[in-house]
């Protein structure tokens, strides 16, 4: 019997395979290796709310951060992402570390008009 890199019983392996040939196991492998790579290349939360609270003036002097906003920022990071799916995230994580001010961040978040060039 032959190895394969995901862990599946052998009857729900033979069930696979009557399903949908002897190749899915080496496809189900490589999909998930790919949404591991796509998904790991992305700004953490602390750092998206590390650079909102930067241009919102939440940084103290010294460079550390108020951690009930943090906590609070972060929550609203979670449920961006939700919001924008796992597709579109890193699109929004990209703008939102590109925007130079908090009017562009808003414009970033998935549901959102840009604001009007003056």
């Amino acid at each position: 019997m032959t190895t394969h890199p995901v862990a599946v019983k052998p009857r729900a392996r033979a069930l696979l395979r009557r399903a949908f040939g002897r190749a899915v196991l080496p496809r189900i492998a490589l999909a998930s290796s790919l949404a591991l790579v796509v998904t790991a290349c992305r700004p953490t939360t602390r750092q998206l709310c590390t650079h909102i609270m930067e241009l919102n003036g939440r940084v103290a002097d010294d460079g550390t951060l108020e951690p009930a906003y943090l906590k609070g920022c972060e929550k609203n990071i979670k449920n961006h992402r939700l919001d924008a799916g796992a597709l579109r995230w890193g699109k929004v994580t990209r703008c939102v570390l590109a925007a130079p001010s908090r009017e562009a961040v808003d414009a970033c978040w998935v549901g959102q008009k840009p604001p009007d060039d003056p």
